[in-house]
């Protein structure tokens, strides 16, 4: 009786191992914008067209968001 107790728990802590295993190698972060797309309209040439973004990241994970090298 005490043998199947205690290789009912090992399979129960092999299982959760597993589990929590699994969902560490799925974290990741996730970054979302409020809106995707901007319509900057008719700009008049030689002049900039300046858009902010707002970025969240809902993932669970630190975001890093670094300039691509040129």
């Amino acid at each position: 009786m005490a043998r199947s107790v205690t290789y009912g728990y090992t399979c129960i802590l092999c299982f959760l191992l597993l589990l929590l295993g699994d969902a560490a190698c799925h974290a990741a972060p996730r970054v979302q914008a409020e809106e995707r797309v901007y319509d900057a309209g008719d700009v008049i040439e030689g002049k900039d067209a300046v858009h902010e973004f707002t970025l969240h990241n809902t993932g669970d994970q630190e975001l890093m968001i670094r300039p691509k090298p040129c």
